[in-house]
């Protein structure tokens, strides 16, 4: 990701929304990815949680809705509305938590009825634990859907560029920017303001 002074498309907003079981460090890995101090004690989210994020990379200007959504079973109801207009959904598990992990799987088929043109991403918490606490269904799962882990540690402060980078990947896809947007032929635009 660069910064760059001449930026040649025009802005687009994307929804980035965080699911996982309570406790799984949802909250701890926006904010690291804001580059605000994660909390020093465990406060549950009640319902969600927004926080907006602009920034450019490859000389695009990107505004990130970040929507951390409360994993408490009594905010389940709210994850449908929330997807309908997600860019990127990333599941959050913690690789301490051997529950959260199971119930990655469970959203996903959540997330799955609900999304077509979202990417999931699947995010371990506390990856310096990633060798020993995976389980191999978690394994066995993630391979048999294609999906890959991304290990970050908010803690050891790890992870974070290459996460930051595939959200970024993701939303600059052109297939994924005109599935979400017909209208928009965002290659002609680059094309055109350079």
């Amino acid at each position: 990701m660069s910064s760059s002074s001449s930026v040649t498309s025009l802005a687009t907003f994307y929804r980035i929304v965080f699911l996982g079981m309570s406790g799984v460090g949802k909250t701890s890995i926006v904010q690291w990815i804001l580059n605000l101090s994660p909390p020093n004690e465990y406060i549950p989210t009640i319902g969600v949680n927004f926080y907006n994020l602009d920034t450019v990379a490859y000389d695009n200007q990107y505004y990130l809705q970040l929507c951390d959504v409360s994993g408490n079973e009594i905010y389940s109801n709210l994850i449908s509305t929330f997807l309908k207009a997600a860019s990127v959904t990333i599941l959050v598990f913690d690789y301490q938590n051997k529950d959260s992990q199971l119930e990655i799987q469970r959203l996903y088929s959540t997330v799955s009825e609900y999304i077509s043109p979202t990417k999931i991403l699947i995010v371990g918490n506390n990856a310096k634990d990633e060798k020993k606490s995976a389980t191999k269904t978690l394994a066995s799962w993630t391979k048999t859907h294609n999906l890959v882990i991304f290990p970050v540690s908010v803690q050891e402060n790890t992870g974070k560029s290459r996460l930051i980078q595939e959200i970024i990947r993701i939303i600059s896809d052109s297939s994924t920017l005109k599935a979400l947007f017909p209208s928009i032929d965002r290659n002609s635009k680059s094309r055109s303001n350079k």
